[in-house]
């Protein structure tokens, strides 16, 4: 299953870092079947190793929100400033919340923890900075919500 939608907001720990463009959230599974006698088609499937995926191709983010994505230690005032990440730093697990508005209609997706995989930095000599990643989301280790859905 893949969740799809135009523009949503990213917003980490409660701050709104940046406008996302094409974003897809894919819910996966891998599936085990059983067949029982001379049976074409399955009588049982399991479900196991599910992951929650996705991706945004574009976005506008503040550069604040870099570290928060990447790793690293930033020290910004207003909408410049410098990161650095070193040798050792890895991201941390965030709460990431997207939400869209269409056709006027708000749909809000909260995934509770998720790891940045892949994280491109485009730059443009008109569009600036764009940046595009790819996403996991995890487990808290408690059986907890991983992905909320509100529309």
């Amino acid at each position: 299953m893949a969740l799809q939608f135009g523009v949503g907001r990213l917003t980490v720990s409660g701050v709104a870092i940046a406008r996302l463009h094409n974003i897809t959230i894919n819910v996966t599974y891998d599936n085990a079947v059983m067949r029982g006698d001379t049976r074409i088609f399955a009588d049982h499937m399991a479900l196991f190793n599910g992951a929650i995926e996705g991706s945004w191709e574009w976005g506008e983010m503040v550069m604040s929100g870099l570290s928060d994505l990447i790793g690293g230690t930033a020290t910004v005032a207003g909408n410049s400033g410098t990161l650095t990440l070193s040798a050792t730093q890895v991201p941390s697990a965030v709460s990431i919340v997207f939400s869209g508005v269409t056709d006027g209609v708000t749909a809000t997706i909260t995934l509770n923890r998720v790891k940045i995989n892949s994280l491109a930095l485009k730059f443009d000599r008109e569009n600036y900075l764009m940046p595009s990643a790819n996403f996991q989301c995890i487990a808290d280790g408690t059986n907890g919500t991983i992905m909320t859905f509100q529309q």
